[in-house]
Order: structure tokens, then sequence, then C-alpha cells
């Protein structure tokens, strides 16, 4: 007589493991994991390497891209005109006094600044959910260049990001 249960257990996972195709849960130092795609497997010290220069730099890209949203958002929001006043100024004097007028430009929904930002938006968020993949391969290497890629586009990027605006992320 069989001990096993016909019906999977509460959690809906039945006899799979956590041990998904390979992929173990816990993190690794290997040299050879497969990074997005099948085609991207580095196979050794090398290969590995340059994969962790491209992930760092998808990092920084990734922050670039919340900056240059941000940019051009408060660049098209703060649109500043001068007016010009002549002043009663003496003979031969080239005196002008200027007055400084910020407003406040709608975007609408068709508009090429909404379009714009998003087709940015779109990059970003696809971007931020390959980190997420490459993180979750859970080897040290690829964790750690996802994570250094983000310190440095942060650093690069960042420092002008409390000057221009008050956005802060939610999550990454």
């Amino acid at each position: 007589m069989s001990h096993h249960p016909t019906t999977p257990p509460p959690d809906g996972h039945g006899d799979m493991d956590m041990n998904m195709m390979g992929h173990g849960m816990t993190f690794h130092f290997g040299t050879s994991a497969t990074i997005l795609f099948d085609f991207w497997k580095p196979y050794n010290v090398g290969t590995l390497l340059a994969s962790m220069v491209v992930i760092c730099l998808m990092g920084v890209a990734y922050e670039g891209l919340k900056f240059l949203r941000d940019y051009l958002l408060i660049r098209h929001q703060k649109s500043v005109s001068f007016d010009e006043f002549r002043g009663p100024t003496e003979p031969g004097s080239n005196t002008t006094l200027t007055r400084q007028r910020l407003e406040t430009k709608p975007i609408g929904m068709f508009s090429t600044v909404h379009i714009i930002q998003t087709v940015l938006h779109f990059v970003q968020f696809i971007l931020s959910y390959f980190l997420m993949l490459i993180f979750m391969t859970f080897n040290v290497w690829l964790c750690l260049a996802t994570a250094l890629g983000i310190a440095i586009g942060y650093f690069v990027f960042g420092w002008q990001k409390s000057k221009n605006s008050d956005t802060a992320d939610c999550c990454h």
C-alpha cells in the first residue's frame, strides 16, 4: 500500500523541489551561469569578468535613465523667459534691467515630451527587471556587478537629483 498523497500539498508545488532547473536558491561563487538568455553563458573567468562589466554598465545606464527622465521633465516644466525693460538711463548708458518669470507648461497625453518620457520609462522598466533577474541567479559575482553598477550610477547621476527633484524611488 502506497503512503504517497494523491493530492499536491497546500503550497501547490507538488513534487517540484526548490532547485528549479538547476539554479540553486543560495548564493554561490561559480564562474558559469545563464544570464538572461541561453546565448549569454560565461564559461570561464574571462567571460565572467566581461559579463560583470556589461552588467555593471547596465546598472549605470539604469541610474542614468532615471536622471535623464527627471532632467527632461524638469526642463520641460520650468521654462524661463526673460522680459526686458528699459529703465531710466543716463545718456550714453546701456543699462538694461531684466526680470525672470517662471511658468509651468502642462504636458499633454500625446505630446512629444510625454511620448519620450513613456519610451524612456519602458526602457528603464525593462532594464530594472533584467538587473533583478541577473541578481536572482544568486551568483555572488553577478550580484556584486549589479550592485556596483547601481552604486556607480547613483554616484555619477544621483548627486544632481537632489538639486533637480524631490521624487523618491519606491523600488528598483
